[in-house]
């Protein structure tokens, strides 16, 4: 054998080995498997709130507002105006991550709606949900880390992750609660 064969004979097992990496990670089973694996794609939070679903729903949906009772957003514009409906766009601004663009995708007025930001090889799925209870009414809100880096981004940003899902779960509840709530500010009935 030649030095030319040799190198085509190299030249087709590598491209062989590198077919059959590509055809397993874009199996859904094999994506499935990854995801099964690495438990820092997901992230949750849910909190009782004594007050009606209804406002809860009012303050959740009203994102306009949220830089005002949590401080791990500082602002939301709204891109296009208009109501908050499937298609609708917002750019949030948080501390520690850049500007994200979301977009709505999914919304059951009174009850909750997703959306989803993107980038190169993660796709985040923010859901946002209330239910109504005896004493009032459970919110939950979760994140789920999709995409090639989703896992990588998820273990890096998990201690601010979950410190944001908690505030945010907090600062609703405070809002839902009491209409007059803002965060960093003192409560003047207290």
């Amino acid at each position: 054998m030649d030095w030319v064969s040799g190198l085509r004979r190299t030249q087709t097992i590598r491209s062989e080995f590198l077919k059959d990496v590509a055809a397993t990670l874009t199996r859904p089973f094999a994506l499935r498997q990854i995801r099964r694996l690495d438990p820092m794609r997901k992230f949750s939070i849910t909190i009782d709130i004594a007050a009606p679903a209804e406002r809860v729903w009012q303050v959740m949906s009203d994102t306009d507002r949220w830089h005002e009772w949590t401080p791990s957003v500082t602002s939301v514009k709204r891109l296009g105006g208009g109501a908050f409906v499937v298609g609708s766009r917002v750019v949030i601004r948080q501390p520690r991550f850049p500007p994200a663009l979301w977009k709505l995708t999914a919304i059951e007025p009174g009850k909750s709606f997703t959306w989803i930001s993107t980038a190169p090889g993660l796709r985040v799925v923010a859901r946002h949900r209330v239910e109504p209870t005896v004493a009032g009414s459970r919110a939950t809100l979760s994140l789920d880390l999709q995409g090639i880096f989703g896992g990588v981004f998820g273990r890096m940003t998990k201690d601010v992750t979950e410190r944001y899902l908690a505030f945010e779960a907090s600062g609703l509840k405070a809002r839902s609660e009491n209409p007059s709530y803002r965060h960093g500010k003192k409560d003047p009935s207290q």
